[in-house]
């Protein structure tokens, strides 16, 4: 297993924490090298523990209003180049609102797999039908696989009866679901729905019936709180002339990054955006409209941040500074000036940077000499901003993706306290 993951679950056992992995744990190599989200069960008075842990081994907590038992945490493994994020839980719930005890069991029955511990086989497999069932609604591909597989761990067909008519139904036993599982019959298993949260829903009927309110309540709350105060994931400006990579440094990012990504376009001088009509020709109201754009857009930006995203802007009122220079009446030049600074400045500005015969290979838009002017307008600017980097997007995308996602952790760690790790 490679480093991080080896480190962080060292650091746990060596703490004595109770822990299991939940799901994937046979796949934890793929997870170390391609990123993702690692499952965790904790017992509740060790979560605070948990967390030091985390936070020691260069983990960032997120807010997590609303999602109670769930606690994020989000790193990016420098060495492998790669985001990851832990979620852990205290108890395990089904459905959003259908309370179990069945995290109890796990706890008590855990087995040692390699480097880490894990539920043993007939409770694995038990999580995995509520999980596929109830949570998700469908069974991916690798859940039918690892289905299949656990079916030929288990050892105490006894006990997975009883689990089974415990958290899925009072007629399930173990030979009519290793039946159903062996025909690969999902379809079946999928049907019984209604009824297992019909059943899981009798034995803690307060707790089903208040959760999903009280869910929506406090992630509400935590919305409004994350419009009122600094929000957990920084604002990201993509600049760059034509051709520089913008779109698919997005799309690398949002394939990438371990949390929900939303881009907002942010651009001044779009194709389209020429007087609309006959209002537009008084004075003053066509940049009132710019301004307003602007502030429209920018707000959809908060409101994705408010819910937890990493937001992405294509551009940036920036951009009216690459043309102030040029402008002889002062008015256009404060015109422009006040565009630059019409909207609150993000968090991290990064300027990608290819050279002219690369953008021009790429759009064909203006001509290579028409290209060079404006990289170098965009580097003058980015010595110019406060928090600019320089992304080299000539090469490989996957390393100009990789060196964005340094400089985006480099900004969580320092919004964070964190002292630079895994650099």
């Amino acid at each position: 297993m490679p480093t991080l993951l080896a480190r962080t679950f060292a650091a746990l056992e060596r703490a004595g924490i109770a822990y299991c992995v939940l799901r994937d744990a046979d796949r934890l190599d793929r997870l170390a090298a391609e990123g993702g989200e690692l499952d965790l069960l904790v017992p509740g008075e060790q979560m605070a523990v948990l967390r030091q842990i985390l936070r020691e081994q260069g983990f960032v907590p997120l807010p997590a209003w609303g999602h109670a038992p769930h606690h994020f945490f989000l790193t990016f493994d420098a060495e492998a180049g790669v985001w990851l994020k832990v979620d852990a839980v205290t108890r395990l719930v089904y459905g959003g609102r259908l309370h179990t005890d069945l995290g109890e069991v796990c706890l008590s029955r855990r087995r040692r797999a390699g480097e880490v511990f894990v539920p043993a086989p007939e409770e694995e497999l038990i999580g995995l039908l509520l999980h596929a069932v109830l949570d998700k609604g469908h069974f991916a591909p690798h859940r039918q696989e690892r289905l299949l597989a656990l079916c030929r761990e288990v050892n105490e067909p006894a006990h997975l009866t009883t689990l089974l008519q415990r958290y899925w139904s009072p007629e399930m036993d173990w030979p009519t679901l290793s039946a159903l599982l062996e025909r690969a019959d999902w379809d079946a298993l999928l049907a019984q729905r209604s009824a297992v949260t019909a059943h899981l829903a009798r034995r803690a009927p307060l707790a089903a019936r208040w959760s999903g309110p009280r869910r929506r309540l406090e992630r509400g709350i935590g919305r409004l709180l994350g419009l009122l105060r600094a929000p957990a994931l920084p604002a990201v400006a993509l600049l760059g002339p034509d051709g520089a990579g913008k779109s698919s440094l997005t799309g690398k990012l949002r394939e990438q990054f371990a949390l929900p990504v939303t881009p907002v376009y942010m651009g001044l001088y779009q194709k389209g955006a020429a007087r609309s009509g006959a209002l537009d020709r008084l004075p003053g109201l066509r940049f009132a409209r710019l301004l307003l754009t602007q502030w429209r857009r920018y707000m959809r930006a908060r409101m994705a941040q408010a819910r937890g995203h990493l937001v992405l802007f294509d551009r940036y009122p920036y951009d009216a500074l690459l043309r102030a220079g040029r402008a002889r009446n002062p008015i256009k030049r404060v015109r422009r000036w006040l565009l630059a600074h019409a909207c609150p400045p993000p968090d991290l500005v990064l300027v990608l940077d290819a050279p002219a015969p690369t953008l021009y290979a790429r759009k064909g838009e203006h001509s290579p000499e028409a290209l060079e002017e404006q990289r170098q307008a965009y580097r003058a600017l980015a010595g110019r901003l406060p928090h600019a980097r320089l992304i080299d997007t000539s090469g490989d995308p996957a390393q100009s993706a990789r060196a964005a996602s340094a400089a985006l952790w480099e900004t969580l760690q320092a919004r964070n306290g964190l002292a630079r790790r895994n650099a």
